[in-house]
């Protein structure tokens, strides 16, 4: 798992506001002092994260965003982290492709911007696949009663077309 800057600062403006969700108690952790570590190797993509693998004897990790992922934020704000995110990832891979894979994120509360984002990210960033970091009730609070957004998702960007399994979600081996 890897955090981001942005995302990091979303978490932090959600934090500060009241609510029970857990994985702003969990994050309310990470943000603090007590913390810092933690929190700079999740943002580390570069030479902190290689050490520790060397040290570790890992040849490949696979990056993905870390939970709560975009869906904590509405569709705007979520669709753009889930991009910008991308980027990073993508430019991750790139200095580092033999140590590297990742998984693209993508924001199923507007499922026709995310079949754009997945096409971008598997076919031009060349990401290795997705990951949804959600739980039902999340998206059901977003307005997603009974939509099945993933699904959604799938049919707006054709996935069975790209990977033969409907619960696959790697399009592309590491």
């Amino acid at each position: 798992a890897c955090a981001f800057p942005e995302q990091v600062e979303a978490i932090r403006r959600l934090a500060s506001s009241p609510g029970g969700d857990a994985d702003l108690v969990m994050w309310s952790r990470f943000l603090s002092p007590a913390y810092s570590t933690v929190l700079r190797r999740l943002l580390d993509l570069g030479d902190e994260r290689i050490g520790i693998m060397d040290e570790a004897g890992i040849d490949l990790q696979v990056l993905s965003m870390t939970s709560p992922g975009v869906q904590l934020f509405d569709r705007d704000t979520a669709t753009a982290m889930a991009a910008d995110t991308n980027d990073q990832l993508a430019d991750a891979v790139s200095r580092y492709p033999n140590r590297y894979a990742a998984l693209a994120s993508f924001a199923p509360q507007d499922p026709e911007r995310a079949a754009k984002e997945i096409d971008r990210a598997i076919n031009t960033l060349k990401l290795n696949g997705l990951i949804v970091n959600s739980q039902r009730k999340r998206l059901r609070s977003k307005g997603f009663t009974r939509a099945r957004p993933v699904q959604r998702v799938r049919s707006a960007w054709n996935f069975e077309r790209h990977a033969p399994s409907s619960s696959a979600f790697c399009t592309r081996s590491v």
